[in-house]
């Protein structure tokens, strides 16, 4: 490989060029890198410093003004210590609306970032990728007519223009008006304004879409500045910018590894194909390099990999990075432009357009028929009346006429709304969802949405307001403290600084300063940590009890390693090295310390030593008494302790895992952190209940906290049925009882991410529609899973929202709660535009035919441009007004659809078969006895035009207040309820009422229609009112008269599922049919006693008998194993299983579960599970019969002593 000159430190200011940095990222050439100076060599040629970032040129507040344009994340400038520039803030603005923020958002920035890095991005460019151009209106209405059959209307419409000029201009009467080709040209200016008035839809769709997707990109990224660390949107991330990247973090440009970084790997199978993860490492050389270095310096290069590729994942470590290519420079963004396309359609977008297929062969059926039938009728009556035949150019003219006819009954009947109605619900129900906190990221998550029959939410931030706080504590095993004293033998936190000794104190702060990502605040006051919300609180303790700056701490030591916190150990971990002064000999003695902290039951079964001395058994109780105690306050709880080393060890300090030093630590103390409830939860979680959505607490705190929690939310409710567990025993479950417990469990305690993830595969397996919550780069694979994955806009990291389909803003459930009345609304609104517009095909299609064949002019009495009128008021306008109605909380009085069911259920097709009776009636009744009754003269062409336009117009005033109608699917007779709100709804219906008085009062010649009188108008109008209370009346036939339709029709709903328990001979007798041993067994008999009182507790025993038995079943005799079978009763209260091997009447009544085998009554397996059951007491086995005795549980909860992993 030939030499390559490394940055001249004298050449002008930016060294290396674009090309040069992106052949750097694209081989991964360390060589080629070494040769430039490594990680050192490259900040020197991009004129930044890897300790003060980017020099910006100008003021603070101009970068906060752009940078604040998220809803999530406030700009903040944070100077990594006092000596460091600060430079002013701004005050932050009012926040901006969703559709300006994401309308101006790339302006906004490129204008500042402009102004201060000219010179960088001239260079180097900027991090956005071009925008997509969204179709332009001519190019939306230019695709509307290639469609087949607007071209083959055109066609006839032409053709008909061309003979009735040629008709005008051969005629030869002076009398006679020249109107012949009006009809013609009054059909194109019809198909042109149905053309644009779709294609304008359109494009306001397409619009909304591309400020949507602008939004969702945006996010916001750490970098340093000026000296100081702030947040920044992603697009103004420049070459040259130094970032923090943590785990969970996505690359939003490609990066070098800077030295001090931690322990960083990466996923990058999404963006090279790699599966496995990559680690990541700085490269760097100690001096500048020569010009002369060759690439053979270094031999062993080829394992070393610090690079970092925008759209990897950051899944282990921390650290800085140096920006070294963005937008479409960057890997990432060279992929994103070569593979754009165009949105998949949504599920129910292809279901509806397969029923628009559907009716489209349906209606080019009629229009076939219709076609032969006019024809055959025409010659007929040609060869039977030959004076009449007139010219050849009538004769092409009236067969004309008859194909417009016919074509324009395909145009009517071929419902080119239906895909444009879920089109304009999902634009609407996008854009305003963001009001409401919820940017959708996958537009099918929206419609999904509303069929989610359960949802496994977070408990911290997503439950709780996640502003924490601690409130109590216990610091080794006999400091207790507490938010304000209340008891003898407790302090409160402002004299912990005086009570405790400093040696312990200083230890307790430097624990909690040195294992936390979070940092001081300086410029605000009113938020003095930014950063997780836990480690804040913990700062903030230390802070409150004396603790000197958290940075100074920070700056007395050397970090060696930082183990992230893990969600599957529930701790994090960091490794620091001191340097101090030997009072006796003057050297430098150095030594190493491993802070810990974490899930408490989890760190204390780690730790061998209290505060320097052995921890005895009863002081071991006694913690774990005060983390029950703590936690059934409702507490988070979180423990810290610590290891001290004196000698370096490579391997176990280095190695990416550090279980191998998490052993032998020294427990320092158990902190309380108050989370409270977030305002309106209770009511939430209600609400869920009543929509017929199961929510359920999938949290990593441990049972007796979520438990607590999940009563105070109504998520659990005591002898409800419900099951409470946690994730050790969870994941230990058997298939059979995974089918058992999954769907009855409410509350998953100490869950890991694959916990999570397990309990949505099985819920999906009971045909649930799974929504879950997540945060933790961990979460992805629950989040893809699930049906809709809603990740934390605050709280989340970018791994989580990549993964997601709805970004909540704000992390709160309650919006959780408005994404599911918007997914329902989407639905709901196809379903009001399906019933409207099948009630207009099947009336006008059935109308035209049928007055068209029994007409002796082969004439329907709906002309071509009045069925193009009435299709402009069914599909486009009614499609805008029916589409955009605000949801309620009405929708979350039923229980959800179910997915994948019937488009049109049994109220729908109530409503469609009457209201098309009812208007084919009366207009029907008006054509044929329409004329004897207003006493019209049919044979005088003035008084027949007036019959025709008396039916035209009463047909157009039953479809106007029939669209009210629509506006309610359920039986709810009020259709004007919240009609108000609806501007959109409002607005249409006075334009098309409008324009109905216009056409048929100004019509004339183009649409067919004279003037009518003030009766006739108020028998069109009062017969089209008549469809309110039509509706009403159809509303109100019972639903059972349509018993005939099928059971998908019928019953469209998820039932929620039933939770209470059977007795317990019912349901063991059910678990005894289902249990493996019996398979194959024809018959079983079952002998049973139950008896139960309210004050007293007494037994039940039952006798399986496995009939045609040729030997023994089991024998605990032979060490064989027993089926433990549970006999569940409601009014018994809830309890965990003991612990094995425990065979003390008091613990042998707490509980277990079905189908948990043990080798004896006396040795049963157990495991950590809230469930209202019956414990087995004994078991006796024979050749015929199996014995089994239950107690009903009598302890509410279990919480095991030992440390021993079986409990």
């Amino acid at each position: 490989m030939a030499e390559v000159s490394p940055p001249d430190p004298h050449s002008p200011r930016f060294q290396l060029g674009s090309a040069q940095l992106e052949a750097l990222v694209e081989s991964k050439d360390t060589r080629t890198l070494l040769s430039y100076g490594g990680a050192s060599g490259l900040v020197r040629a991009l004129d930044s410093s890897a300790e003060y970032g980017l020099s910006v040129n100008g003021t603070q507040p101009e970068i906060s003004r752009w940078a604040q344009g998220s809803p999530q994340t406030l700009t903040s400038t944070i100077p990594d210590s006092p000596t460091a520039p600060q430079p002013p803030v701004a005050a932050s603005p009012s926040k901006p609306s969703p559709a300006r923020a994401s309308n101006h958002l790339r302006a906004d920035i490129e204008d500042q970032i402009h102004c201060q890095f000219a010179e960088r991005i001239a260079h180097y460019g900027t991090n956005f990728l071009p925008e997509v151009q969204i179709k332009s209106l001519w190019r939306l209405a230019w695709e509307a007519v290639q469609e087949k059959i607007i071209i083959v209307l055109c066609i006839a419409a032409a053709l008909s223009l061309a003979l009735g000029i040629y008709e005008d201009v051969t005629n030869e009467n002076p009398d006679e008006p020249k109107v012949s080709w009006v009809e013609g040209f009054a059909i194109i200016v019809a198909i042109l304004i149905v053309i644009f008035a779709g294609s304008i839809n359109d494009y306001q769709k397409e619009r909304q879409f591309q400020q949507l997707n602008a939004k969702k990109e945006d996010r916001q990224v750490k970098v340093r500045r000026n000296g100081g660390t702030m947040f920044i949107s992603v697009y103004a991330v420049q070459v040259g910018d130094v970032l923090t990247v943590e785990s969970g973090d996505i690359m939003c440009a490609d990066a070098l590894v800077l030295p001090g970084s931690s322990g960083i790997s990466c996923d990058e199978s999404t963006v090279t194909g790699e599966s496995d993860p990559i680690r990541k490492a700085a490269l760097d050389v100690s001096s500048a390099p020569s010009t002369s270095r060759e690439v053979a310096v270094a031999p062993n290069l080829d394992g070393i990999d610090p690079f970092l590729i925008s759209g990897s994942k950051v899944i282990a470590g921390v650290g800085t990075c140096l920006v070294i290519a963005v937008g479409p420079n960057s890997f990432y963004g060279r992929t994103l432009l070569s593979l754009r396309t165009e949105n998949q359609p949504t599920p129910l977008q292809i279901k509806l357009n397969r029923l628009a297929d559907h009716i489209s062969k349906l209606g080019l059926l009629a229009a076939v028929l219709m076609l032969i039938a006019l024809l055959i009728r025409y010659f007929v009556n040609f060869a039977q009346h030959p004076e009449s035949r007139g010219s050849a150019t009538t004769i092409v003219n009236a067969i004309v006429r008859i194909v417009i006819t016919t074509v324009t009954i395909v145009v009517v009947a071929v419902p080119e709304g239906l895909p444009l109605a879920v089109t304009l619900a999902l634009a609407f129900a996008t854009t305003r969802m963001v009001y409401d906190n919820c940017l959708v990221r996958v537009l099918a998550s929206c419609e999904t949405m509303g069929n989610a029959t359960t949802i496994c939410s977070d408990k911290t931030g997503t439950l709780t307001e996640n502003k924490m706080t601690v409130i109590a504590g216990t610091l080794g095993d006999s400091y207790r403290f507490t938010s304000t004293r209340t008891t003898v033998g407790v302090m409160s936190i402002s004299e912990v600084s005086q009570r405790v000794p400093g040696r312990v104190l200083a230890l307790v702060h430097e624990a909690l300063s040195l294992n936390s990502t979070a940092f001081e605040n300086t410029q605000s006051e009113l938020e003095p940590f930014k950063g997780p919300p836990t480690e804040k609180a913990l700062l903030q303790w230390a802070r409150d009890s004396g603790s000197s700056s958290i940075q100074s701490i920070r700056d007395s030591v050397e970090t060696i390693k930082i183990w992230s916190f893990d969600s599957n150990k529930k701790r994090m971990t960091v490794l620091v090295k001191y340097v101090r002064k030997n009072d006796t000999s003057g050297s430098q003695d150095t030594y190493y310390r491993l802070y810990v902290k974490g899930a408490p039951e989890l760190v204390l079964t780690k730790c061998s030593h209290l505060l320097h001395a052995p921890v005895p058994l009863d002081c071991h109780r006694k913690i774990v008494n005060t983390i029950s105690e703590y936690s059934n306050k409702s507490l988070r709880t979180i423990g810290v302790a610590y290891r001290e080393f004196t000698d370096y060890d490579e391997a176990l300090f280095t190695a990416d895992q550090d279980d191998a030093l998490v052993d032998q630590l020294t427990w320092l103390g158990l902190f309380g952190i108050e989370d409270p409830l977030r305002p309106g939860v209770t009511e939430s979680v209600a609400m869920c209940r009543q929509a017929g959505v199961m929510v359920r607490m999938v949290t990593g705190d441990n049972v007796l906290t979520a438990r607590s929690i999940a009563i105070q939310c109504g998520i659990y409710e005591p002898g409800s049925g419900g099951i409470i567990m946690e994730g050790p025993q969870f994941r230990k479950l058997s298939d059979e009882e995974m089918e058992f417990i999954a769907p009855r469990l409410q509350v998953l305690a100490r869950s890991s991410p694959e916990d999570k993830k397990t309990l949505v595969n099985w819920l999906q397996k009971a045909k649930e529609v799974v929504a879950v919550t997540g945060d933790g780069t961990n979460d992805g694979p629950a989040l893809k899973s699930a049906d809709i994955g809603f990740s934390m806009g605050i709280t989340g990291t970018e791994v989580a929202k990549e993964a997601s389909s709805i970004i909540l803003m704000d992390d709160n459930f309650a919006s959780i709660v408005k994404a599911t009345m918007w997914g329902r609304s989407v639905n709901d609104s196809v379903k009001k535009f399906l019933q409207f517009q099948l009630t207009v095909n099947i009336t006008a299609v059935l109308l035209a035919f049928v007055t068209a064949v029994s007409d002796s002019n082969q004439a329907s009495v709906l002309t071509a441009v009045q069925l193009l009128w009435v299709n402009l008021i069914m599909d486009t306008l009614a499609a805008l007004a029916l589409a955009t109605d605000q949801p309620t909380t009405a929708l979350l009085q039923r229980p959800p659809d179910k997915f994948g069911g019937a488009l049109v259920n049994l109220s729908m097709w109530k409503i469609i078969i009457g209201q098309s009776l009812f208007q084919i009636t009366i207009c029907l009744v008006l054509y044929y006895i329409g004329d004897q009754i207003f006493d019209l003269d049919l044979a005088m062409p003035e008084e027949r035009l007036v019959h025709r336009t008396l039916i035209f117009n009463t047909f157009v005033w039953m479809q106007i207040f029939n669209e009210i109608n629509a506006r309610v699917l359920d039986t709810q007779l009020n259709v004007f309820h919240r009609i108000h709100k609806n501007w959109y709804f409002l607005i249409i219906f006075i334009v098309i009422a409008f324009l109905q008085v216009i056409i048929v009062e100004f019509g004339d010649v183009a649409f067919k229609t004279t003037h009518q009188e003030w009766y006739l108008w108020l028998t069109a109008v009062i017969i089209g009112l008549f469809s309110l209370p039509i509706g009403v009346l159809i509303k109100l036939i019972p639903d059972q008269w349509l018993g005939w339709l099928p059971s998908s029709i019928t019953d469209n709903y998820h039932h929620p599922r039933d939770l209470t328990w059977k007795s317990p001979v019912d349901s063991v007798y059910t678990q005894i049919q289902n249990h493996p041993m019996f398979s194959g067994r024809s018959h079983t008999s079952l002998a049973g006693k139950s008896s139960f009182q309210s004050e007293k507790v007494t037994k039940s025993a039952i006798a399986l008998t496995p009939m045609g038995s040729p030997g023994p079943v089991m024998s605990p005799s032979t060490g064989g194993e027993v089926p433990v079978l549970v006999l569940p009763e409601p009014a018994v209260n809830h309890g965990l299983a003991p612990p094995t091997g425990d065979s003390s009447p008091s613990r042998s009544s707490r509980g277990s579960f079905s189908f948990r085998r043990g080798k004896s009554a006396a040795g049963l397996t157990s495991a950590a599970v809230m469930i209202p059951a019956f414990t087995l007491t004994s078991v006796a086995v024979n050749n015929e019969m199996i014995k089994a005795q239950a107690s009903p549980i009598k302890d509410d909860i279990y919480i095991p002593t030992s440390r021993d992993e079986n409990h």
